[in-house]
């Protein structure tokens, strides 16, 4: 170490380390000085982190910084570099902490048939770094711009995307929950507006979604009685940017109650609602009543459950309407029993019945909006079912194994019945997880049964090397109906898939280093012979799991080309970029 006291400077060479939390410079030969009590200033090349370790794979080298406690810092000429290989550079870049404004990394996307965009960004936060504004802007360079906005807040999640190219798209995802003297507000929306909304998205998930809704309600609850008021909407994925194909005005109320010693519970609800449509006004309103009570039966504890719900819609300005009715019993009888006689292992054996009675005056249920919890899907059904819960667990663990079976007989005319079963499995521990189920319907219309089967799994730790997987198979859309008619239901079939399909996915991440990961996944259409979507990419963490690189691709179906992006984060107690 010397001083030069011509230049008031500190020469400093060796192993130099310079902390000013959330920042650590790394330099071999370093000149520090500091001017009328401004920032720290540092020239020569160096390397910086967010911890006191340097990070690896990945790193960040300068030729020069400026430091001002308690977090701004100001890098000259910094180098992203990758294994000591430099992927990123630029001329200069502001370092800010969370709680203060500052700027976003830059975008970098080739997105397929889009062509290359690049966008930058900025973060505004405020009542100390509680809530924060990140804006983003960014073009095409074949043309077409995007402006993207994030608020984020202790009460609520917003995000609103305009993407333009050629068309215009309006992403929105808002979702909140407040409580202001003694109101309690909610909302949530969930819409890609506009066909260029639903070709730009790169998520499969997001794009194989059939409907966007709003919601919001206001809630006051005194004691026992809640009463809300609120709006719905809902409408096709992509459709036009200004229409909803259902939209209206929505009340309900709640009331609770429950004996002192528990044993004892019932809950009333009503919602009514009027929604305009393309067709016309449709308005419709539900009652439902239910009870719940735990008591002995001999020495054995018994659980029931009663329901009872009626509704009325009108459709068209009152051209059409609908009266039904559904009262539903549930009868449960857990029987447990410790096999280890220490608590440690417990298996319960928990046998079910349940029946429906149910009908309709006439008319079809309005599109999307059933007054009931489930249609009944004539002007008289009867459904019963028994079935048996058995679950073998550790008591205040992760580790657990379900079975639950069920035979259901349920109308589908006054003078026809249809039989059904479902069955469901699950499994958890640390190292696997799965869950599957499987239906099976009658028809009797002369083309043989409906079946169904789903399965979920895990393999692996979540925070390592693991593989999930999931696949659907249904012989028809109305194999679906089996799962109502084994737990008792009166619903009619109703088609969640389209048609005859078999879809299969899975997702894998491997760790193939330390701090290296490689990560991909795909989901098909076995029946159609097609590929849905797919994605890989590899992933670099630092050391100290401050800096997270990633290099991602993608292709999905109803897009034509191979999406490609880099993103950085900057975890923990980092700064903001």
């Amino acid at each position: 170490m010397s001083f030069d006291g011509e230049r008031q400077e500190v020469v400093l060479d060796g192993d130099v380390r310079v902390d000013s939390p959330p920042f650590h410079l790394r330099s071999s030969h370093v000149r520090l000085r500091r001017r009328s009590g401004g920032p720290l200033e540092l020239e020569g090349e160096g390397t910086l982190g967010f911890c006191p370790c340097l990070g690896a794979p990945l790193g960040v080298r300068f030729s020069g910084a400026k430091v001002a406690p308690p977090g701004d810092l100001l890098l000259d000429r910094p180098v992203l570099t990758t294994f000591g290989v430099p992927v990123f550079w630029l001329p200069v870049f502001w370092l800010r902490a969370p709680t203060k404004p500052g700027l976003l990394p830059p975008d970098v996307a080739y997105r397929a048939s889009d062509g290359l965009y690049m966008g930058l960004g900025a973060h505004l936060p405020w009542r100390l770094g509680e809530n924060a504004l990140d804006l983003r802007g960014g073009a095409y360079v074949r043309g077409g711009a995007v402006a993207d906005v994030r608020l984020s807040s202790r009460e609520s999640r917003a995000h609103v995307r305009i993407d333009h190219l050629r068309e215009t798209g309006v992403v929105v995802d808002v979702r909140g929950h407040t409580v202001r003297s003694g109101l309690e507000l909610t909302w949530d929306v969930d819409a890609l507006r506009g066909r260029r909304a639903l070709r730009a998205t790169t998520r499969l998930d997001e794009a194989s979604k059939p409907w966007d809704r709003a919601a919001a309600d206001a809630t006051f609850a005194r004691g026992p009685l809640a009463v809300s008021m609120g709006a719905r909407a809902t409408s096709f994925r992509g459709g036009d940017l200004g229409a909803f194909d259902a939209a209206g005005p929505t009340v309900s109320t709640v009331l609770r109650a429950a004996s002192r010693d528990g044993r004892l519970a019932a809950r009333a609800d009503a919602f009514g609602a009027a929604l305009g449509t393309a067709g016309g006004a449709q308005s419709f309103g539900r009652a439902r009543l239910g009870t719940a009570a735990v008591g002995e039966v001999g020495p054995l504890v018994a659980r029931s459950r009663a329901e009872a719900e009626a509704g009325a819609a009108s459709v068209a300005d009152g051209a059409d309407g609908m009266v039904s009715g559904l009262v539903r019993t549930t009868l449960a009888l857990p029987l447990a029993r410790d096999l280890s006689g220490d608590g440690s292992l417990v298996h319960v054996v928990e046998p079910v019945v349940t029946g429906t009675v149910g009908t309709r005056s006439s008319g079809p249920p309005p599109l999307g909006l059933p007054p009931l919890s489930g249609d009944v899907p004539h002007r008289g059904a009867l459904a019963g079912s028994v079935g048996a819960r058995s679950l073998l667990g550790v008591p205040a663990t992760s580790t657990s194994l379900e079975l639950t079976l069920a035979l259901g007989v349920a109308t589908t005319e006054p003078t026809r019945a249809v039989a059904g079963a479902h069955a469901r499995l699950g499994a958890r521990h640390p190292l696997v997880a799965a869950a599957g189920e499987g239906a099976w319907v009658d028809r009797d219309t002369g083309e043989g049964g409906a079946l169904y089967a789903g399965v979920r799994g895990r393999l692996g730790r979540e925070e390592g090397a693991r593989f999930h997987v999931h696949a659907v198979f249904a012989t028809a859309s109305d194999a679906f109906a089996a799962r109502r008619l084994g737990e008792g239901g009166a619903d009619v079939p109703a088609p969640y898939l389209a048609a005859r399909t078999s879809w299969v996915g899975g997702r894998g991440v491997l760790p193939v280093a330390r701090r290296v990961s490689l990560m991909a996944g795909a989901d098909a259409d076995l029946e159609a012979v097609s590929l849905l979507g797919a994605f890989g990419g590899v992933e670099l963490r630092d050391a100290c799991q401050c800096f997270v690189l990633r290099a991602l691709g993608s292709r999905r179906i109803g897009r034509d080309g191979v999406d490609v992006w880099l993103s950085l984060d900057i975890l923990g107690d980092a700064p903001h970029r």
